[in-house]
């Protein structure tokens, strides 16, 4: 059907050769599982390379075997690499493409890997815009399996068009954000008014939809709400128009319109402009250096307590930062990334951990790397190990969507080598469990159910 449409194609990126480790080979063809990798590789934002990265060790650990996956220069269309872990009675192909951040290029790319590629199993796309692209015009119509990668959208939960028994998501959502830190400011802080900002998209509309949901629940007053363009670049207007009307406000943007946000909001708190707390997610390490650098010149000395204080940014979501929970799994998957990458996971590579070794569990409990044997094992599924500890995200039968814990941090000066920015998340201040930050069966807004 999609061939007929003449439509079916890829953005394409500059070949490059691969460093592989343990079992894992350049191929092409072959049995087993075939999974095409939709990510955003170009640029100085590390997110599809570690949400790839996460991905490729969870799955590696479910057969107690390092799997990682480096090329030398850029990621390529046409890059493959297969993992048979064991006696070689498993094996796994995988395919990247590049999205470059544009949703059309992720519908493309995955348009191709079900026409031309007959993949298995669609994994990835961090952005919402793509996610929906590939659900509305690939995954569903062609009943793919669809592993969702990092995207923020509860689109995917309330709306009955977009979600599906074939359609998964690990990682984390503005929602379980929501929820986390509306506990927190009811509890933690003397805030009682709140102003919502978010960026004019599925994702910003779903956050400034489930915050308002979840500080009214905990009595906390929602006293404004606006939506501006990605880029946006005037916020100390908008700040100083909020500073007259609430306690906090509560920020949903992403890539470097939070660190618009964030830079500004720090700047004008340090020289008096307004006084405000804000609160919002903690983003990786780039943001979190561009945010540094806003920070260290508004203010005289960078503390702990003058970020908090003179700054006025306040507790911020981590979805998952390598240093939010300390157990076995945790460590090993920490140091292991830090050897193999030279750097820590953060953000989104939690939540793909679990998507792959979700993968890996469901064959090895089917015994078939049939993709509606591995769809029909995932339902309801608890991952048995994940970078939150043991059983730490479980697949929810309403909707398809994981649950797992959620932790509160500030942002420090930075002791960690390899997280690559002068600030860091601190150990939590908060840890919110499963049950409270998932989306309750009763919201009126999620009309997906599975059951």
């Amino acid at each position: 059907m999609l061939k007929n449409t003449g439509i079916a194609g890829a953005a394409a990126t500059a070949g490059a050769s691969s460093l592989l480790s343990g079992c894992v080979g350049d191929v092409a063809g072959g049995g087993g599982l075939k999974i095409g990798v939709i990510q955003p590789y170009s640029g100085d934002l590390p997110w599809g390379t570690k949400s790839t990265w996460g991905f490729l060790s969870g799955l590696g650990r479910v057969y107690g075997e390092t799997l990682t996956f480096r090329p030398e220069s850029s990621w390529a269309a046409d890059e493959r690499l297969t993992f048979e872990p064991g006696d070689g009675d498993r094996t796994y192909e995988f395919l990247f493409r590049d999205t470059v951040f544009d949703p059309q290029n992720a519908r493309a790319a995955a348009e191709d890997f079900v026409v031309e590629e007959d993949v298995d199993i669609l994994f990835g796309v961090t952005t919402s815009g793509g996610t929906l692209r590939v659900i509305e015009n690939v995954a569903r119509p062609t009943d793919t399996l669809y592993i969702v990668g990092g995207s923020s959208t509860t689109d995917i939960l309330e709306n009955p068009d977009l979600c599906g028994r074939k359609i998964f998501r690990a990682n984390e959502h503005a929602g379980m954000e929501a929820r986390a830190m509306s506990k927190y400011i009811a509890e933690e802080t003397s805030v009682e008014t709140m102003y919502l900002l978010g960026v004019d998209d599925s994702y910003g509309t779903s956050f400034t939809r489930e915050y308002r949901k979840a500080l009214t629940s905990r009595g906390v007053e929602v006293v404004g709400e606006r939506h501006l363009p990605a880029g946006f670049g005037g916020f100390r207007q908008v700040f100083t128009n909020i500073d007259d009307q609430a306690d906090g406000v509560a920020l949903g943007f992403s890539i470097r319109t939070m660190n618009n946000a964030l830079t500004t909001f720090a700047e004008g708190n340090a020289s008096g402009t307004f006084d405000i707390r804000g609160y919002g997610p903690l983003p990786g390490s780039f943001s979190v250096s561009l945010i540094a650098g806003g920070i260290r010149n508004a203010l005289d000395e960078v503390t702990a307590e003058s970020i908090k204080q003179e700054a006025g940014i306040g507790a911020l979501t981590s979805r998952y930062h390598w240093n939010q929970y300390d157990n076995p799994i945790n460590d090993d998957f920490v140091s292991g990334f830090e050897e193999a990458y030279e750097t820590v996971p953060a953000l989104f590579s939690g939540g793909t951990f679990a998507a792959g070794y979700a993968i890996g569990q469901a064959v090895e409990e089917t015994g078939s790397q049939d993709p509606d044997d591995i769809a029909e094992a995932m339902y309801g599924m608890t991952v048995e190990e994940t970078p939150k500890g043991e059983d730490g995200y479980v697949f929810q039968q309403k909707n398809n969507q994981a649950r797992s814990p959620m932790t509160i941090a500030n942002l420090v000066p930075n002791e960690k080598e390899n997280w690559g920015s002068s600030l860091m998340p601190s150990e939590p201040v908060m840890t919110v469990n499963a049950d409270e930050v998932a989306t309750p069966a009763d919201d009126p807004d999620m009309t997906c159910d599975l059951r």
